[in-house]
């Protein structure tokens, strides 16, 4: 997690440390959608932003091995559904 006031560069310095996942992410991409058989496996990811419990749960049992919560905005991921005390 990344906390600092406002205007001291957070996105800076979050984009700095997700530029290979982004890059990661983009040549996954580049392979599924030239892959013969892509209709047949997930595209493989990384990062979820604004994602429901049971997408994660689908995307893991799909054969993800990990994922990650990520936002510039916390609210978006400790306010979420998933982090409520009781989630229906």
């Amino acid at each position: 997690m990344i906390e600092a006031k406002s205007g001291e560069r957070k996105s800076t310095i979050s984009r700095a440390f997700l530029t290979p996942v982004f890059r990661w992410e983009r040549d996954q991409k580049e392979i599924y959608n030239h892959s013969p058989d892509s209709e047949e496996k997930p595209l493989s990811r990384i990062l979820y932003e604004d994602s429901t419990k049971e997408a994660l749960v689908m995307d893991l049992a799909e054969g993800h091995k990990s994922v990650a919560l990520w936002s510039d905005e916390a609210g978006v991921i400790f306010g979420a559904q998933g982090c409520m005390k009781i989630s229906l």
